[in-house]
């Protein structure tokens, strides 16, 4: 969830802390029994690596401002209702978290976790039957944390997984087996005592560096001459909220923040490298370099 609070904060440019987990287990009708107020949630299902489902859930009021602050919009709302618009924004930004959080256990695991496209789930007051029966049948281990997002949000962000799934992950977490099969109930067997090897330790020993003979590149450049390299030409760039995305169609204009008469960056890999204007030869775009960036130019863009 650490990583998931830096992905929240990079998608809302907010300050968000996600921590202190409480951890409980619970029937589904006890969890469903503590939620007050409309919650929303994102459902998950691991496909890889892990079995069950992860459900992120989250109430509906802030819900609202993140959805707000993912259009473009203060974080200030004035009504929690969700429509179609705000669930999609919302149910993104869970999405990029949940996907994070499936990283991160790679990471962890030292083993691919992979997880299902995201299905939004609504806990009405009082809950709907067909969300019961999608959570009955299962021990639920129920993760509460404390949700900080800038002076907006300061509530509880839930995190609901079975509990055959939270005793993966303390298996693969604590004795790393990468067996694949739940922790059992049962204690395991005692293993044998193991000594280990004595093991000599002693400084590492480097000979003298030397000048190099020359100057510049060398004769070995000639090895890399025919590695292919990205070219791309930028006319310009525009940022857009969300809710303008969401609007765009077949006509719309996206004006861009370059005047007609200014000259086209050149890239290459990604790097600023010259800038130009645009050309026109034998009926194809090309561009005509006017100037090539100094080092200290392309250190400076890269500062921006």
């Amino acid at each position: 969830m650490g990583t998931a609070a830096t992905t929240l904060s990079q998608l809302l440019n907010r300050r968000v802390t996600i921590t202190t987990p409480r951890v409980k287990v619970l029937g589904a009708r006890e969890l469903l029994a503590q939620f007050t107020v409309p919650y929303l949630s994102l459902l998950v299902n691991f496909t890889a690596g892990l079995s069950g489902f992860n459900l992120l859930v989250m109430r509906t009021s802030d819900a609202a401002v993140i959805a707000d602050l993912m259009l473009g919009g203060t974080g200030h709302v004035e009504s929690q209702e969700l429509d179609e618009i705000k669930v999609s924004a919302v149910a993104e930004a869970m999405n990029q978290m949940i996907g994070t959080a499936a990283t991160s256990l790679h990471s962890l695991f030292s083993r691919r976790v992979n997880i299902s496209p995201p299905e939004v789930v609504m806990f009405d007051v009082p809950p709907k039957e067909s969300v019961i029966a999608h959570l009955e049948g299962e021990s639920l281990t129920v993760v509460a944390f404390n949700l900080i997002v800038g002076d907006l949000i300061d509530s509880e962000l839930l995190q609901v997984v079975p509990v055959t799934a939270a005793k993966q992950m303390a298996e693969y977490l604590l004795s790393g087996l990468g067996s694949g099969q739940a922790a059992s109930n049962s204690p395991a067997p005692s293993s044998p005592a193991v000594t280990a090897p004595e093991v000599t330790v002693h400084r590492a020993q480097f000979s003298q560096l030397q000048s190099p003979s020359q100057a510049g590149p060398g004769p070995n450049i000639d090895l890399i001459l025919d590695v292919p390299l990205q070219v791309s030409v930028v006319l310009g760039k525009s940022r857009k909220a969300v809710k303008d995305v969401l609007a765009m169609g077949a006509g719309s204009l996206v004006e861009l923040d370059r005047m007609v008469e200014d000259h086209v960056d050149v890239l290459v890999n990604g790097t600023l490298i010259a800038r130009g204007e645009i050309v026109v030869v034998n009926e194809n775009f090309g561009v005509r370099i006017t100037s090539i960036l100094s080092p200290a130019d392309r250190l400076r863009e890269l500062n921006r």
